[in-house]
């Protein structure tokens, strides 16, 4: 019984470290929301990186809880952790200008209220006093470094820094993979003149690439496309209202790539492949059929990934349990 606060703040830690760690970006978003209510400038590279290293250390800090590792000290950092976020939700949700409508605590994946981030924190601190008691009065702890804890810890730190580079492996917004822009009521586009022209657009029904950008610039990865792709329309979709090129809405901007930039490719008006600015790949194009090979490879190589650390998980749990039962004979 006194091992099942641990394993319920375990099992909260870890499950909303991994849904933001699917998407960092997005995480990078709600931070700088938060620095920007506790009106502490930021700048988004740096959002980034906060983002990252707060997937990590949220998905860290549950495995420890769950292996039962340096258990006084991990017990006192999640009570603090818990209570100080309970405080900070607890002002924003009395703010009268509302500023912040959701917490981001799992991501996009699961969407709580402030309200209802506020009661989750409360039950979370309950839980979390009971914890730091018993860890305090029963302190035996196994703090050995396994196979299995390795490769929980490399994934904790491998799955954010991937997907920030890659784009999420699970998008839970409007413009994932295979979605039909045309059938989109939130995909609009403005030409300089302020004219719809999404339809004109996605009129054609060969290859389409949009890049995706918040500067009204030709950026290099533009040029790049359309030298990379020939016979193939690569147009710029900028947020910003001087756009060269054409228009759409901030929000739509961050919801279309999770990057400020990125590149979209679209056939028969449906997504067929997506990248960050950081990983289009444009020695692959000239390769394989037209970017959407790419797409696959890079999820393939995610999932085999990820069976390596539940293979190394699974073999490191059953040699330690093994260890441990040979040391008890």
């Amino acid at each position: 019984m006194k091992e099942i606060f641990r394993y319920i703040l375990a099992i909260v830690f870890i499950s909303s470290g991994i849904m933001k760690s699917i998407d960092p970006y997005g995480v990078s978003l709600t931070v700088a929301e938060y620095l920007r209510w506790l009106q502490i400038p930021s700048a988004g590279i740096v959002n980034e990186i906060i983002a990252v290293g707060l997937c990590i250390f949220e998905t860290g800090l549950g495995f420890m809880l769950f292996h039962g590792m340096f258990k006084r000290v991990i017990s006192i950092i999640t009570f603090l952790l818990i209570f100080a976020f309970t405080i900070l939700i607890g002002c924003i949700r009395n703010d009268p200008y509302d500023t912040i409508q959701e917490c981001g605590c799992f991501g996009n994946v699961i969407s709580l209220s402030m309200e209802q981030t506020l009661y989750k924190n409360i039950v979370l601190l309950v839980l979390s006093t009971p914890n730091v008691y018993y860890s305090f009065k029963y302190s035996k702890c196994d703090n050995h470094l396994g196979i299995h804890r390795i490769a929980a810890f490399s994934f904790a730190v491998i799955l954010p820094v991937y997907s920030l580079f890659f784009l999420p492996i699970g998008d839970f917004l409007d413009y994932n993979l295979y979605s039909d822009l045309s059938k989109s009521n939130k995909f609009m586009v403005f030409d300089k003149n302020i004219k719809l022209v999404k339809d004109s657009l996605l009129s054609n029904n060969e290859y389409h690439y949009f890049f995706i950008t918040k500067n009204n610039v030709d950026h290099h990865i533009h040029k790049n496309i359309k030298s990379s792709v020939d016979n193939y329309t690569c147009d710029l979709l900028s947020s910003n209202e001087m756009s060269k090129e054409y228009f759409i809405s901030d929000y739509e901007r961050k919801s279309m790539v999770r990057s400020d930039e990125g590149v979209i490719a679209v056939h028969n008006s449906k997504i067929v492949g997506k990248w960050s600015k950081y990983t289009f790949p444009f020695f692959l194009l000239k390769y394989f059929h037209k970017g959407v090979i790419p797409v696959i490879i890079q999820h393939v190589v995610l999932i085999m990934t990820t069976l390596i650390f539940i293979f190394a998980f699974i073999f490191g749990l059953k040699k330690d349990k093994i260890e441990n039962n040979s040391l008890e004979i």
